[in-house]
């Protein structure tokens, strides 16, 4: 589907790999979403670890796994903020941008699974947070083969209408919408028949449900452009970009 792509039909991602997906600017995305699973990672593994009942072995291996990956995190940021790497390895980090904005995605999630467990929030609600991270995962792939398609229709070319064309891409759009509220509106009826939301028990568990979808789809959405600058920088010579130079003054 994309090795028919030219030059001239990726117009527009290379607009935006000199401005918004610059390297400089990538290396500041790296450092949010890193704060972003700092912020997630520190509040599962304190809970997790502060549990004063056991938390199940696969969960914690979760959370240990997040944390050492968290620690990876963190030294690809660093590597990118030091002289000259972000423009020498422009093609690993166009990669390694994919891969934290996954991360990303999930980060809210760990969380989440962590509540349920500690507080004894019902099965329900925990299956119910599985089945939004999988939709979100489906979601993802939908998003990619909608990318590639638009990319090879013309989308990003210089009188192209680029990605995010929401008018002509309602149902796309509603599809996340739909399926997030058709979850959480089963999630209310059987909290209200359960008379859970009367006591509260599981709201909070919610807000961080919701949370965490909104995060992983809205990423969903924006991702294929991500995956086609990539794809173009391994591809395309002129998508790589050589860091300006001060101008030598000359004595007089």
């Amino acid at each position: 589907m994309l090795n028919r792509l030219k030059e001239e039909d990726v117009i527009k991602l290379k607009a935006a790999a000199w401005d918004r997906l610059h390297p400089e600017r990538i290396v500041f995305f790296f450092w949010g979403v890193f704060i972003l699973g700092a912020a997630a990672t520190g509040v599962a593994a304190m809970a997790a670890y502060n549990s004063p009942q056991p938390v199940s072995g696969g969960l914690m291996l979760t959370v240990q796994a997040a944390i050492a990956v968290l620690a990876i995190q963190f030294i690809v940021s660093l590597l990118f903020s030091i002289g000259d790497t972000a423009y020498r390895l422009q093609k690993l980090q166009a990669v390694l941008l994919n891969v934290v904005t996954v991360k990303a995605s999930v980060d809210m999630y760990v969380v989440f699974f962590v509540l349920c467990e500690i507080r004894g929030v019902p099965g329900y609600v925990s299956a119910a947070g599985a089945v939004m991270l999988a939709g979100g995962i489906l979601f993802f792939i939908l998003s990619l083969f909608r990318g590639m398609k638009r990319a090879g229709s013309g989308a990003f070319r210089a009188s192209g209408q680029g990605l995010y064309n929401f008018k002509q891409s309602a149902a796309y759009v509603s599809i996340p919408v739909i399926f997030a509220a058709s979850v959480f509106g089963g999630l209310i009826a059987k909290a209200s028949s359960d008379l859970l939301l009367v006591t509260g028990q599981p709201v909070d568990a919610y807000m961080l449900l919701l949370l965490a979808a909104i995060l992983q789809y809205s990423i969903a959405v924006a991702w294929p452009e991500f995956f086609l600058f990539a794809y173009c920088k391994m591809r395309f010579p002129s998508f790589t970009m050589k860091k300006e130079r001060p101008a030598r003054r000359t004595l007089r």
